[in-house]
């Protein structure tokens, strides 16, 4: 049985490009003046915009447990913004910091 880490690293694997729409929500999150956001809104946000806005004809599916990860992620690769979801233990989170720490080199500011 996989983990709730190795499912959301086999989708991240797949699916690159929805980090980098998460990203992008944060931006436009952060130049509306917001210091703290959930990660899951804007999850659902994207769900939005791909489904609705845009009609895309293939369903844009992302999982909701997918959405403390991206933040983990996140606040990894930008650690100026450590804070800007509030985030709980997981399960296998250890894995899952491994996997980040391997795939994302940061320099501290």
């Amino acid at each position: 049985m996989k983990t709730q880490v190795q499912n959301f690293l086999k989708y991240h694997h797949l699916n690159p490009h929805v980090y980098e729409m998460f990203k992008g929500y944060i931006k436009e999150v952060k130049d509306a003046g917001k210091t703290k956001y959930s990660a899951r809104t804007i999850l659902h946000r994207m769900r939005w915009h791909a489904n609705i806005e845009t009609r895309r004809i293939d369903e844009f599916k992302i999982g909701d447990h997918h959405s403390p990860y991206y933040a983990r992620m996140y606040m990894h690769q930008w650690p100026d913004d450590e804070g800007f979801f509030s985030v709980k233990n997981i399960t296998g989170l250890a894995d899952f910091d491994e996997w980040l720490y391997r795939t994302f080199e940061v320099t501290p500011t």
